[in-house]
């Protein structure tokens, strides 16, 4: 028996070193009278239990009988995913395999080194060079089916082919908590990195050459460093400090191998490589300050100490972006396969994430195997399929809604985006057994071992044995199979369950004189019921085990896996203590002195090793052992062994259930009507025995529990202690849960919280009333319920206490665009809003007219003082410690933004009084977005294009004085998309905003982040990048935008990425109309919305979009020569309302001087139809150019030369216009706007063609040859073939 044992733990298959089946069982027949009085001390039938042991599988692939098929499904999906990412050298860096001096293949990266600015810009268009390699893999059948051992199966073939395999998880008990599955992911992750051999720091690549070649196959100890190397590169110090908050031993990853650091928190400065701020000079100040947005020591009301802030969708968002690119960098590097096992249980937050993961295109090899319950996800009847042991329905009320699974909508949405996205999805479906697939696995059982020939006769088919003596020889298998079939359904796991539960009633009996197994089929018929389920067998057999009894219904409440030690001392508590050993007792309808007497006489450390021995629980060897720190062996020239995993004890005295139906029956031991309040206790005594470290760390399960029966909660005055201890609880829990975007949970727990706080809570616990209510109103906000939201919002603005309190409710109410229901009003956003500021002491005007001038008054004078400003204004501005400061600038921020929707015409009054509250007062946490934006109002309104610049300048120097990260992607963007490409090229914009896009997106900052990616895009068009770059970066803007739902930003995506389709003539058969495969604008109403700017019927969003949809139509129309097209679009759009609308982006610029190229080219194109409106405009447009040129603009000089060539052409100055057009090409080349410059030599050609009576004609056909040429390398192959039809017709060719 301890040689079962030994061999069922290690999975080592000593049956092929045996020479026959009596050979076997004598020698496990000796070690068992060895160790008989052992065994006898655990187990009171032993000679069963040993019998049963022979039963057990011989081999690993005798796990999986039956699925042959199955297992060629998935070994051809995993065979493609290594093969795929061979063919593509390695991943995303394109590495050559390279020799050096001793031969051994090393992987290299083949590029320079970059910057992290250039590097980033590159990174999210890999995967068009590539070919990726993604594959969804959906294991669905009934449980006991085999689904987790099937891709379990897969695992040691993984890692022995150098990628990585984890898995998580999903517990029926543990559904509130968030991401619960994807964190044991994560952390195997982590520790699958950390076993990589690898080489001491003190020996080089050669040194680790020559170990490696004599080691032989296996993975190269510098693989190791450079996997290191590559997550410093590719992940910023902040992403590294989100990551380390989620999965912490991430920190072990980053600095193994590296020096210890100083104190016990770990720096991540000293370790990441990848950081630099792009947007900052290098000459710039780089000083910190102290100051946070946590710790603000007030200036007036000593009763508050901290700010509380808030923001946890933004803090949700960016743990979202970070998860993503960690295994973006993981896939660039080798395969990695993610087990979601048990996803019918997973909450939503982890569904979305999973979706997202999968549909990154930018993720190179990855595969994602999820196994699910197929009579819970693909029915519509839910309630029905929850297993006995759920009272209540909650987690059908949590995560089933109308019908339908939230696991069969997600395959419904990632089914319909599988082309698009270029991912595989694989359906694997394990079915239960038929009866001739359970007759021969009773065959298999029943014979551990491979038979010798002389022992075949006795296992032969039923057909060579009718007639034969039972006493010498097997009886036939098949009606022992059908019987078996009819009692478990062909479930595998059931029918090994009923198997044992027959060797344990003894009818069915190995006869150890011929060791061949004895049974009758009528016997085992008399001892069975006539009707019974699988469940009330599991059941039946956890009752027969008194240990199992007492210790497995709370082993079941502590979840899947859980510790020995937790479990002992619950079960000591429970069984105990005063509080809780009457109740006990009753659970299992016994007295309390016949409980305590059949308790103190168990030891519970045996009665988990009974279990153990049962097969109900099992120790995770191999799980412990795989992931944790590998053997670092000491390596010199004479050890050559390959580098392996060591496997370590399972120091923390794990366990887990060997299936979740014996998890489930085991709760099932547990009258209904008591399983909640067993849930409870079990909650109550983690609550009381743990330590705070390790309250936190199991915050959910220990929530879960208490929450099943708040109303047992004590009410009493002397455990009110007790009370509070469990709202906190519920208050961490609840934060935790908003940090991960599970605010639906994160609900559920805080308003358990509210409901427990005592009748007069606003006096007795005041600061956690109001820390409770903003956060239950920041869930209402998101999820929405907003009626919810104003009821929370409204309870804490009707305290009579400091506005300081009240702020985060205030900011709650203020969101970018403002909610309208049937209680509020736009005009009671905008009273509320200058109310709370008055409240503040920021006083402003009490009506609209008032509050119009100030605000026009304001940008008059700051325009004049604007002159006076030089390069050491602003400089020495003190930073502000106070918190009534940071509130007021947060405050003018958001309602800024706010007025911009409601009330424009207000907003200057608040923008100019933050800057001016700044130079009042100092610098705070929101003066850099503030100082950013009086720098657009300079830049848009102001036209001073220097002040502007100053003060972009002086937004970036606070935000590296102040370190902080909350506002540094608005800040950014507006920065380099309003202001400095109005004074510097703005190729050099680009960057900083892909530097945006990621801070945002790791901040929480969603909108400034898709703001960066737009324009970023936008800029590329404009510098006239290669089109095939553009398009590529528009479709992944399109991919991103809709991964985060922000379908605004996605339709402009699509309308940019289907231009630059018409121009190289792909997708689509038309030019300037936008329609085709990508997008088709007839869908939207554009030019209702853009002539009808003020209309209630369209927002703000749908304005920009049609004014940016008619901007692209314009400048397309000028390449395609269809100018009239173009003309009448700028005329009817009016250069004042485009001005109002794209303010001082860079859009604007292209906007106006297409409009006035269009205009001019239009009155030269038909001359019997001199239309002066497009003259006026043409002017208009030109004047408008120049004025921006002459302010210093070095991305206007072209056009201001190409638009007075059009000036000088349109009087009839035929040379001068030549002259112009010559240095127009001239300036383009050397700016390189390639695009620009085709589009001059294609005008200038036909200047030339058309003046002077065609004489030069030669000179004409050399412009359009160049056009042809420049076009072409441009990428705009649709309008080289129009053109080069254009030259034939010219000049008959």
């Amino acid at each position: 028996a301890a040689v079962a044992t030994t061999m069922m733990e290690t999975e080592t298959v000593v049956t092929s070193e045996l020479s026959s089946l009596h050979d076997a069982s004598t020698h496990q027949l000796e070690r068992s009278s060895q160790d008989g009085e052992e065994d006898r001390s655990m187990t009171t039938s032993s000679g069963n239990h040993h019998d049963y042991k022979l039963l057990m599988p011989s081999s690993a692939d005798d796990h999986l009988f039956g699925r042959a098929k199955e297992m060629r499904v998935l070994q051809h999906a995993m065979d493609n995913l290594f093969k795929d990412f061979e063919r593509n050298e390695g991943g995303a860096f394109q590495e050559s395999r390279t020799k050096d001096s001793d031969g051994v293949a090393v992987r290299r990266a083949s590029r320079e080194e970059t910057s992290p600015s250039e590097e980033f810009q590159d990174r999210p268009f890999i995967h068009h060079q590539l070919k990726t390699i993604r594959t969804l893999v959906l294991i669905s059948g009934l449980s006991g089916c085999g689904k987790s051992a099937l891709a379990m199966h897969f695992e040691q073939q993984c890692l022995d082919r150098h990628g990585f395999f984890v898995s998580g998880k999903f517990d029926l008990q543990q559904m509130d908590e968030p991401f619960a599955g994807i964190k044991t992911a994560l952390l195997q992750l982590c520790q699958q990195i950390l076993s990589l051999p690898r080489v001491n720091d003190s020996r080089d690549n050669s040194d680790a050459a020559m170990l490696h070649a004599k080691a032989g196959p296996g993975p190269d100890p510098r693989l190791f460093a450079e996997l290191q190397d590559l997550l410093l590169r590719d992940l910023s110090t902040e992403e590294l400090q989100i990551l380390s908050n989620f999965i912490p031993n991430i920190l072990d990853v980053i600095n193994v191998s590296k020096s210890p650091p100083t104190s016990s928190s770990i720096d991540i400065e000293t370790t990441n490589k990848n950081t630099v701020k792009t947007y900052q000079d290098e000459n710039a100040s780089t000083s910190s300050s102290s100051f946070s947005s946590t710790k603000i020591t007030t200036r007036g009301n000593g009763a508050i100490k901290k700010n509380q802030g808030g923001g946890y969708k933004q803090k949700s968002d960016g743990l979202k972006f970070v998860l993503k690119r960690l295994i973006q960098t993981i896939c660039n590097y080798c395969p990695l396969i993610i087990l979601a096992d048990d996803i019918q249980w997973a909450d939503q937050s982890t569904l979305d994430l999973l979706q997202s993961w999968i549909m990154d295109s930018n993720n190179s090899a990855l595969m994602i195997i999820g196994c699910y319950r197929s009579n819970i996800v693909e029915r519509s009847d839910h309630e029905t399929t929850l297993p006995p042991c759920e009272e209540g329905g909650k987690a059908t009320a949590d995560n089933v809604k109308a019908g339908i699974h939230p696991v069969q909508r997600t395959i419904q949405l990632l089914e319909e985006s599988k082309r698009e996205r270029c991912f595989r999805i694989v359906r694997v479906a394990v079915e239960e057994f038929q009866e001739h697939d359970v007759a021969e696995l009773l065959s298999s059982l029943l014979h551990a071992s491979k038979p010798t020939s002389s022992t075949v006769a006795t296992i032969q088919d039923h057909d060579h044995h009718a007639g034969t003596d039972s006493s010498t020889s097997s009886p036939p298998i098949d009606r022992l199979a059908h019987l078996v079939h009819q009692k478990t359904n062909g479930n595998p796991f059931f029918v090994q369950q009923y198997i044992q539960s027959l060797v344990e009633n003894q009818v069915l009996t190995l006869d150890r004189s011929t060791m061949a197994w004895k049974w009758d089929v009528e016997t085992i018929q008399l001892r069975s019921p006539q009707t019974v389920t699988s469940m009330d067998m599991m059941t039946a057999r956890l009752r027969q085990s008194q240990q199992a009894r007492f210790v497995l219904p709370v082993a079941a409440c502590l979840g899947a896996t859980f510790s020995k030690a937790t479990l002992s001392s619950v079960v000591r508590a429970l069984s105990m203590h005063s509080d809780h050993s009457q109740f006990f007792c009753k659970i299992f309808d016994m007295p309390v002195r016949t409980a305590l007497i059949s308790l103190s006489e168990i030891n519970i450390q045996d009665a988990i090793r009974r279990c153990q021995r049962d097969g109900f629980i099992a120790v995770p060897h191999e799980w412990n052992a795989k992931y944790n720190l590998v053997d670092r062996r000491v390596e010199d020239e004479t050890n050559t062994r390959r580098p392996r995993r060591r496997k370590h004890k399972n120091d923390q005295g794990l366990c887990k259930f060997t299936h979740d139906r014996i998890q489930e029956a085991a709760l099932a031991l547990v009258p209904q009507h008591l399983l909640s309040e067993l849930r409870y206790r079990v909650g109550e005594v983690l609550l009381a025995a743990l330590t705070p470290e390790q309250v936190d760390a199991k915050v959910f399960a220990i929530a879960t529990l208490l929450n099943t029966r708040p109303d047992l909660v004590p009410t009493h005055a002397d455990k009110i202690q007790r009370r509070r201890r469990i709202i906190n609880l519920n208050y961490k829990a609840g934060i935790k849960a908003m940090e991960c975007s599970a605010f639906h949970s994160a609900l559920e727990y805080l308003q358990v919280a509210i409901r427990l706080l005592p009748q007069k809570h606003w006096s007795s616990d005041f600061q956690l009333s109001i820390d409770l209510y903003s956060a239950a109103a920041e869930c209402a906000f998101v999820i929405p319920d907003h009626d919810l939201m104003h009821e929370y919002c409204t309870a804490i603005i009707n305290l009579d206490c400091p506005v300081l309190y009240k702020m985060r409710a205030y900011h709650i109410l203020m969101p970018p665009i403002p909610i309208e229901t049937a209680n509020w009003r736009i005009s009671d956003h905008v009273e509320r809003g200058f109310s709370v500021l008055d409240q503040l002491g920021c006083n402003l005007p009490k009506t609209n007219t008032g509050r119009i001038f100030k605000g026009l008054l304001g940008l008059i004078k700051l325009k004049f003082q604007a002159s006076k400003w030089d390069e050491s204004t602003f400089r020495d501005l003190p930073v502000s410690s106070s918190v009534e400061d940071a509130a007021v600038a947060k405050t003018l921020l958001k309602f800024s933004t706010q007025l911009y929707f409601m009330k424009p015409e207000v907003m200057p009054v608040c923008v100019v009084k933050n800057f001016r509250w700044m130079l009042k007062a100092g610098i705070t946490p929101y003066s850099p977005p503030a100082v950013a934006g009086i720098a657009l109002v300079m830049a848009a309104h102001l036209h001073n294009f220097q002040a502007a610049e100053l003060l972009g300048e002086r937004a970036l120097e606070m935000l590296g004085k102040l370190d902080t990260k909350e506002s540094e992607s608005r800040t950014v963007m507006l920065i380099y998309t309003c202001v400095f490409h109005w004074m510097k090229p703005m190729e050099g914009c680009i960057a900083p905003l892909q530097f945006g896009y990621r801070s945002g997106m790791a901040s929480g900052d969603v909108e400034s982040a898709m703001w960066s990616l737009h324009l970023g895009c936008e800029m590329q068009f404009i510098c006239g990048k290669p089109l095939m770059l553009v398009e590529q970066r528009s479709d992944s803007n399109s991919k991103i935008m809709k991964d985060q739902k922000e379908h605004n930003f996605e339709r402009m995506a699509l309308m940019r990425r289907q231009s630059v389709l018409n121009l190289q003539g792909t997708a689509s058969t038309h030019t300037h109309h936008l329609v085709g495969d990508v997008f088709d604008e007839t869908q939207y109403d554009i030019d209702d919305a853009a002539n009808n700017s003020k209309s209630q019927n369209h927002s703000k969003d749908d304005v920009y979009f049609a004014l940016a949809t008619r901007e692209t139509k314009a400048a397309i129309a000028c390449f395609f020569s269809r100018y009239t097209v173009g003309a009448d679009i700028i005329i009817t759009d009016g250069l004042d309302h485009i001005m109002e609308v794209f303010s001082a982006q860079p859009v604007l610029y292209l906007y106006v001087f297409v409009g006035g190229l269009n205009c001019y080219a239009s009155y030269q194109q038909q001359p019997k139809r001199r239309n002066n409106e497009h003259v006026k405009m043409a002017k208009r447009c030109r004047r408008m150019i120049k004025q921006w040129y002459k302010q210093g603009s070095p991305n206007c000089e072209h056009s201001v030369a190409i638009l007075d060539a059009e000036e000088y052409w349109r009087r009839g100055d035929h040379d001068d216009a030549i002259q112009v057009y010559h240095k127009a090409i001239a300036i383009c080349e050397k700016q390189s706007y390639i695009h620009f410059q085709a589009l001059s030599n294609e005008r200038l050609g036909m200047l030339l063609y058309g003046c002077n009576g065609g004489r030069n004609s030669i000179a004409s056909k050399h412009c359009f040859d160049e056009a042809v040429r420049l076009y072409a390398e441009w990428g705009a192959a649709k309008k080289v073939e129009m053109l080069r039809e254009t030259i034939r017709d010219m000049f008959g060719m």
